[in-house]
């Protein structure tokens, strides 16, 4: 082959190439013009139907509305074919699409394009080579098939067809749009007048009634003939000659409906409004008003228990009272205007009628504080309306709390002699106040013994008392045991709204009492701990010390019985009857069986009289 020829052939591929690509070039460039016409098309037959829809259901018209959508029809189409020119697919957009579709390619198709020539417009044999690969993939997998025929046939034939439904669009509302003639929605005032009303006008609510302060919504809705304007006519009070005054507000047309609205802002007082039309004016309308019942201001009268030498006091607009257990609480509640029921529930469901006062609007009722709890004041007016958020109250009741008593001196169980002296202090303590603070003793068997040690003791002091206890004096007896606490009296209310005393006691202590002669002796170790051995070589009198200490244990085990019982009955005085009361009696008193049973045992084996 000649230079030339090649140099012929070489410049052959590269245009072979874009003949290749020139018919999807025209294949896009085609769907895109139409997809663009058909899109305005679209949307000004969405428009025409909207409107069309409108005649019909809110009797909205727009005379010119054909012509409009037909301008704006043009106007679209001529800017698709500007907006199409300025934005025509090129052969590298082309090449981009190949590309995305046949990723087999791996940018042949791209390489290929880019390829130049040469000075002497000659290609290599590598550029050569590429770009007859790409030539040689187009006929393998034909581009052209990217944009199929039927999609070239498509595209135009929707925008003709939305062509052709806009315009049966807009024939259709100049043909069948119901135009709307101001005489036949105005309404005539004269014939009106002299027919003596005959027209339709519906007003709404009427005559009714509104909560006080809360605004009015009037409403008048006429039939096919709608008059230019309405006003709604109002009485305002008085004037200061005691005339009546008058307010007009002219009511607004709602969108196309044949109503017309009023508002009058706030409604304070019973009052009448009539709807005026031109010469016409309805009949008057009564308008009541009403109050919900609710609480203005609750206030409390406490009058505190006599031990307690509080001042009564008056607490006013209250919700949450706080007092000793026992006082006297008169709850008032100050309501808006009378009811014809006013009650308290409390948080399980029971009730309390209050009684109502001479002034007709206080609602009162006595309470004797004993338990805390939670109340809510409902109110009933005569017409069955109730206050719409009932509002909450608690009592919270303070304990009178026992008075504490502690020792001081001993703090625990002592061994003394005969002629010693016993020196007992502690403390009390009361909220309220002490009426008397003493002692109590009782030696073996014997009577109890009180000694008064101090009388009316201020609240909310820690105060000081003792008392000497001399074993001589009361002739107290080796062997004996001695049994002593300190009690105080304080007062506490009753359900009966009295007083009543109560004593409280402290912990029990004991005082052994010894003989003069006790001799103690250092008993030897057995040898190498052989208990065995130990039992075996008793030394003489063994059995005695055994059984002397078998006493001593069954002496401390029968104070621990009686100091059980003791606080067994402190802590369950009256009816503060705790729950496991039963058991604790049931287990002091098995205690107490079996100490008789190895008391009974031990009594067997003793010869020693003492």
């Amino acid at each position: 082959m000649s230079n030339q020829k090649r140099i012929a052939h070489q410049t052959d591929v590269k245009d072979h190439l874009l003949d290749r690509l020139e018919p999807v070039v025209k294949r896009a460039n085609w769907v895109q013009l139409f997809d663009a016409l058909s899109m305005v098309f679209i949307g000004i037959a969405l428009i025409a139907l909207l409107y069309l829809i409108l005649n019909f259901v809110r009797q909205s018209y727009v005379g010119q509305l054909p012509t409009v959508l037909a301008a704006l029809a043009g106007i679209g189409a001529i800017a698709a074919l500007i907006w199409h020119f300025n934005k025509r697919k090129s052969v590298r957009q082309i090449v981009d699409m190949i590309e995305a579709k046949n990723p087999e390619l791996d940018a042949t198709l791209l390489t290929a394009i880019e390829q130049e020539p040469n000075e002497k417009n000659d290609y290599h044999l590598l550029q050569h080579e590429v770009i007859r690969n790409a030539v040689y993939h187009s006929y393998k997998k034909p581009w052209s098939e990217m944009i199929p025929f039927t999609r070239m046939v498509i595209s135009p034939l929707i925008a003709g067809s939305t062509a052709l439904l806009v315009v049966a669009l807009l024939f259709a509302y100049w043909a069948l749009a119901i135009p709307l003639s101001s005489e036949a929605n105005t309404l005539n005032f004269a014939d009106a007048a002299s027919s003596n009303g005959d027209f339709e006008l519906k007003i709404t609510p009427g005559d009714t009634e509104v909560e006080s302060g809360n605004s009015l919504l009037v409403m008048a809705e006429f039939g096919k003939s709608l008059p230019p304007d309405v006003t709604l006519v109002f009485s305002a009070g008085t004037d200061e000659s005691g005339a009546q005054k008058t307010s007009e507000v002219l009511m607004q047309k709602s969108l196309e409906d044949p109503v017309f609205a009023g508002r009058i802002s706030s409604v304070q007082r019973p009052m009448t409004y009539r709807v005026k039309y031109g010469e016409t004016i309805s009949r008057e309308y009564r308008v009541g008003v009403f109050e919900f019942p609710k609480l203005v201001r609750s206030d409390a009268e406490l009058d505190y228990p006599e031990f307690t030498e509080l001042e009564n006091r008056v607490v006013q607009d209250v919700r949450r009272v706080t007092a000793v257990a026992g006082t006297d609480a008169k709850l008032k509640f100050i309501l808006n205007k009378p009811v014809d029921r006013a009650y308290l529930e409390s948080s399980d469901g029971e009730t309390i009628d209050l009684h109502v006062d001479e002034d007709q609007r206080t609602y009162s009722t006595d309470l004797q504080m004993v338990e805390s709890g939670r109340f809510e004041l409902h109110l009933t007016d005569s017409a069955g309306r109730a206050n719409k958020a009932p509002p909450q109250f608690s009592i919270n009741v303070t304990q009178n709390k026992a008075p504490d008593l502690k020792f001081e001196q001993p703090r625990d169980d002592v061994q003394v002699s005969s002629l010693e002296e016993v020196q007992l202090k502690g403390n009390a303590w009361d909220d309220f106040g002490l009426t008397r603070v003493g002692l109590s003793y009782q030696i073996g068997g014997g009577d109890a013994v009180e000694v008064v040690l101090a009388e009316s003791l201020p609240g909310k002091e820690k105060t000081p008392v003792g008392h000497l206890l001399a074993l001589e004096d009361v002739q107290a007896q080796p062997d004996q045991l001695v049994s002593y606490y300190f009690w105080a009296e304080d007062l506490v209310a009753t359900a009966s709204s009295g007083t009543e005393v109560r004593r409280t006691a402290s912990d029990m202590y004991f005082a052994e009492v010894r003989h003069f002669d006790e001799i103690y002796r250092q008993g030897n170790a057995p040898p190498g701990g052989a208990q065995q051995q130990q039992q075996q070589q008793q030394p003489p009198g063994g059995g005695q010390n055994q059984n002397a200490q078998q006493a001593q244990q069954l002496a401390d085990l029968q104070k621990e019985i009686i100091n059980a019982t003791w606080k067994l009955i402190r802590t369950n005085l009256g009816t503060n009857v705790r729950d496991n009361f039963v058991d604790d009696v049931g287990v002091i008193a098995e205690s107490q069986q079996a100490a008789l049973e190895q008391l009974l045992e031990l009594a067997q084996q003793i010869e020693d009289p003492e």
